[in-house]
């Protein structure tokens, strides 16, 4: 897991991260998750998620993409579209394996088909190990809806371009790619652990593989790249999120959001990453999630009240809704908005610095495994100076304490 945070006002950018990385049941505090392009760009790269994305590590795939850059681009977005086009033309020089990077992809979105539809599933009727129940008319339209409204909820985006209208037909069959060890593999869990003998499915589970990389889904198992400074053209700082879930037939299968600035007191943002509810307590007084389990709480305290109608509930919950977001805005989101707007530079780093030491802090009080935590990695972003560290992690060979340097 990962803490990180991008803080903006109209001098400059400070972005912070830890420098953890949990691997199964090990938890790693020497991972460096910041890229600071050299002078005379002006911009830094956090990565999150995902460690590999398509069998390579995101942090190589910067770093290279980085060497290739000449002269400052235009905009923040610019840079993002880059590094896109650059990983695209170099997939072969990376050696991208088609086959393996749409196994990878199809296999994960099955695994979710199955986690997030396990009670549906269980709910189905099932056999018994020696006699496994075949899917048949009415339960066989029971498991179809099942699939169906996962890509009701899920594939919801447009597919790419180039896989478009045949072009996934096309690079199946070039890659030698074949889904059926997929879905066979789905098929004997089901036989495994609910007794169902699910081969009439098999059709569909086929069309759910193409279907899953056809174009863009959201998950889990994203590779997330932060892209933060300012374009050659920028005078304000500007923000990027490319997330990242493969790459296949020569192309980063990802999608990007970038968010500019176009008047100067809109500068004061920020943008915490990844794991982050305590940062939220500290600049929004109460997380999303927080404010959505009490708001819960009240609403099914209400939902019992017989001598309330449904009209009175529904009042009640929109206002409570109403309610809670203007006490925590006027409470805390303002002042905090005040407080980074009116930072200097280097108090915007100690204030990103701590915000990371505060949800690493969160980590390891909280219930499960440490997953936040290390040293923290800060550095600043100006037009005028581009990027300066002001704590970053040893490269001293000789250094195994996990310090770290200050300065540059």
């Amino acid at each position: 897991m990962t803490a990180q945070i991008i803080l903006t006002n109209q001098l400059g950018i400070a972005v912070a991260s830890d420098t953890t990385t949990t691997i199964g049941k090990k938890a790693l505090q020497t991972t460096s998750k910041i890229v600071a392009l050299p002078w005379p760009h002006r911009v830094a790269v956090l990565d999150a998620g995902m460690v590999f994305v398509g069998g390579l590590q995101g942090r190589f795939l910067l770093s290279e993409w980085v060497l290739s850059l000449g002269d400052p681009l235009p905009t923040l977005g610019a840079y993002v579209e880059s590094f896109a086009t650059w990983v695209g033309e170099h997939a072969d020089d990376l050696m991208v394996d088609d086959a393996v990077a749409m196994r990878d992809v199809a296999r994960g979105e099955l695994v979710d088909l199955w986690n997030m539809g396990e009670s549906e599933w269980s709910a189905l009727d099932h056999g018994d190990a020696d006699h496994p129940l075949v899917l048949e008319a009415e339960q066989l339209a029971e498991a179809l809806a099942i699939v169906d409204g996962y890509c009701e909820r899920n594939f919801t985006r447009d597919p790419y371009s180039d896989l478009a209208g045949g072009g996934l037909e096309a690079l199946v069959e070039a890659s030698g790619f074949d889904p059926t060890p997929l879905v066979d593999e789905f098929l004997d869990n089901l036989r495994e652990e609910l007794h169902v003998d699910g081969g009439s499915l098999r059709s569909r589970l086929g069309e759910f593989v193409l279907g899953s990389l056809v174009r863009f889904v959201g998950s889990s198992d994203l590779l997330k790249i932060n892209f933060a400074g300012y374009g050659a053209d920028e005078m304000f700082p500007a923000h990027a999120e490319l997330k990242v879930r493969s790459i296949y037939g020569r192309r980063l299968r990802s999608e990007t959001c970038v968010h500019t600035v176009s008047k100067p007191w809109h500068s004061t943002q920020w943008f915490p990453i990844a794991q982050q509810d305590a940062m939220a307590d500290m600049l929004r007084g109460m997380s999303t999630e927080r404010r959505s389990a009490v708001f819960s709480i009240a609403a099914n305290l209400v939902d019992g009240m017989e001598k309330l109608d449904e009209e009175d509930k529904q009042r009640f919950r929109d206002q409570l809704h109403e309610g809670l977001d203007g006490y925590f805005a006027s409470h805390f989101e303002r002042y905090a908005d005040s407080t980074i707007r009116s930072l200097s530079l280097p108090a915007l780093a100690y204030y990103a610095d701590m915000l990371v030491k505060i949800q690493s802090m969160r980590s390891e009080i909280d219930r499960g495994p440490v997953s936040v935590g290390g040293p923290i990695e800060c550095l600043t972003i100006s037009r005028a100076h581009g990027v300066e560290w002001s704590r970053r992690l040893s490269t001293h060979t000789d250094d195994r304490t996990g310090e770290v340097e200050i300065g540059r």
